[in-house]
């Protein structure tokens, strides 16, 4: 992962400030320590041996004061002497026990045992002397001194300074250890402080190369060059490292050679653009013009679609009425049909209910026989009857008669409305046909009043068109005449920069390309107006 020179000089300074606070810390560990032992010999260690020193003198004390009381010659002088003893006794026994609580080693505690122990014949023997003295035996309270309490004292006191020399022991051990320590503790934040040191000449070193790699050389110069570029100095040349191509100067000079080219083809433009400029003005005079033409064009194209709106709407309307017409005869040709279809199905009823009638006057004729038959039977008394059957079968004769001149009648009448049926069938489809085209010719005229109303507007608009065109191609003019000042000015702002010949014959070439007015508006317009 790429570092930032922000996060590289964070770590560094990180790395620093670490390895101090672990000195410090370390330092104060060690402080720690000796102040632990300076304040073990001053407040336990010393304070023994002086303790110890203090009632060392006070068991000399009593032992002279013992031999004084020996000596004394009255009862109130060995009285005195004897209490003063006592005083130091108890004062002893006070700085013993104080000297104990504050003891933490082992063989300290063994001697000062020993002491205590010691101190016991010495304590009885002088309580012995004491006994013999107020019984008047003073022989045998020297002969007690001289044989117990002395020896006994002798031993008190050795025991008592094998302890003070153990206590100064240890006072010197702790002084010693409180040195090693200070050594030790002096060496390590020495070490520390020289790897400090080394860190930080290493991380200044480190971020001083990747700086000047970063710039590709020093500030100062990586400044000027930044300076000139800012200057409009383009043709500076920039030093740089071989194959140094990340750097920032490296950048500045990609960058010096880029704004090069750019300024080179930007002055290039600009002056194209004003020759553009003058072309487009030609040009939007030419198109002024033509819209000009175009606009008296689509004045005369939309007279004559009027007029030719105003037949097609004629025409529309005749076909309109045309197939109103149409319609309402092919209803009366189905009407028509529909009737004949009834009337064919009546006469064919007729000529079954005919059929019936004949049928009725066979059997009628058959029946008038047969009562003839019967009447010649009955002789004289059914010739009555005969005449009458001979009647009713001249009638029935002559109603079969009838019947069938009826029924061929009305088969003749049935094929008749038969065939006129088919044929108005036949014929309704026909007008039905050439309503449904009569309809669309009606449709087809709408379509083209509607197209020609449209292509009527669509010429309105044109002309509109046309009359805007001509602004735009007179504000065109303007803008052109606009545009050539801008570039104009553009072309001092280029000035600015300063460039090589070089670059400045690499620009004049573009600019020295004469470009011709392209004729697509003029053939616009003559194509508009055919």
């Amino acid at each position: 992962m790429k570092l930032t020179l922000k996060a590289k000089l964070i770590t560094a300074f990180s790395m620093v400030i670490v390895l101090a606070a672990a000195g410090m810390g370390i330092g104060i560990i060690n402080l720690g320590s000796l102040n632990a032992n300076v304040e073990k010999i001053t407040q336990k260690d010393w304070t023994k041996v002086e303790l110890s020193n203090d009632f060392l003198k006070l068991v000399n004390e009593n032992a002279r004061d013992n031999f004084e009381m020996i000596l004394a010659e009255t009862a109130d002088e060995r009285s005195e002497i004897n209490a003063q003893i006592s005083n130091n006794a108890a004062t002893i026994t006070d700085q013993i026990n104080q000297v104990e609580t504050m003891l933490y080693a082992a063989k300290g505690k063994e001697l000062l045992a020993r002491v205590k122990e010691t101190r016991t014949p010495y304590v009885a023997s002088f309580g012995e002397i004491t006994r013999l003295l107020e019984a008047g035996e003073r022989q045998g309270a020297i002969h007690v001194a001289n044989t117990i309490m002395v020896p006994s004292l002798r031993e008190f006191i050795g025991a008592i300074d094998a302890f003070v020399a153990f206590q100064g022991n240890l006072m010197n051990r702790a002084g010693e250890e409180a040195a090693v320590a200070y050594s030790a503790s002096r060496t390590m934040m020495l070490a520390i402080l020289a790897l400090a040191v080394l860190v930080a000449m290493g991380v200044a070193f480190w971020i001083i190369l990747d700086v000047t790699r970063q710039l590709g050389g020093e500030p100062a110069y990586a400044q000027e060059i930044m300076r000139e570029i800012a200057a409009g100095n383009l043709d500076v040349a920039v030093a740089t490292r071989k194959g140094d191509d990340s750097s920032l100067l490296a950048a500045a000079r990609d960058m010096a050679a880029r704004l090069r080219e750019v300024v080179g083809e930007v002055t290039g433009a600009v002056r194209n653009v004003a020759s553009g400029s003058q072309e487009m003005a030609a040009t939007a005079e030419q198109l002024s013009q033509g819209a000009t033409e175009q606009a008296a064009s689509s004045e005369e194209a939309s007279s004559s679609m009027e007029q030719m709106t105003a037949n097609i709407q004629q025409s529309a309307d005749n076909a309109a009425q045309t197939e109103s017409i149409a319609r309402d005869t092919a209803i009366d040709a189905e009407a028509s049909g529909r009737a004949v279809t009834k009337a064919v199905g009546a006469m064919e009823t007729i000529a079954e209910k005919i059929l019936i009638v004949q049928e009725i006057a066979r059997q009628t004729d058959l029946l008038a026989l047969n009562a003839a038959v019967e009447a010649a039977r009955a002789g004289e008394h059914g010739r009555g009857f005969a005449v009458v059957a001979a009647e009713v079968r001249k009638l029935a004769e002559r109603s079969q008669a009838a019947a069938q001149e009826i029924s061929g009648l009305s088969g003749d009448t049935v094929k008749v409305a038969q065939s006129a049926g088919e044929m108005l069938t036949k014929l309704v489809p026909d007008i039905k046909k050439s309503a449904e085209l009569i309809a669309e010719i009606s449709a087809a005229s709408n379509e083209q009043n509607a197209g020609a109303a449209q292509i009527n507007v669509a010429i309105q608009q044109l002309d509109k068109v046309t009359q805007q065109n001509t602004s735009a191609s007179e504000e065109m003019s303007a803008t052109a005449e606009e545009l050539s000042t801008q570039a104009e000015q553009l072309q001092a702002a280029i000035a600015y920069f300063r460039l090589d010949e070089q670059a400045r014959n690499m620009a004049l070439p573009v600019s020295g390309v004469e470009s011709t007015p392209i004729p697509i508006a003029r053939e616009a317009l003559v194509s508009a107006q055919v």
